[in-house]
């Protein structure tokens, strides 16, 4: 069994809506957000380490 089995998370089909990631942390929260079907267009936090985990693991959108 998988993560994904495990803890009931399936992709969704992409709903062509947008999102802005206010406070985004590290980006655990856009996990659940690219799941759902949303489009990330941007991410925002103020702390440059979230930032910089933000953008190794989510995509290169987020800004301090």
């Amino acid at each position: 069994m998988n993560y994904e089995e495990l803890i009931g998370l399936t992709q969704l089909e992409n709903n062509n809506l947008t999102v802005l990631d206010l406070f985004c942390g590290g980006g655990l929260g856009a996990i659940g957000i690219i799941k759902a079907g949303f489009n990330i267009s941007q991410a925002i936090d103020n702390n440059k380490y979230a930032v910089d985990t933000y953008n190794n693991n989510i995509g290169n959108h987020c800004i301090l």
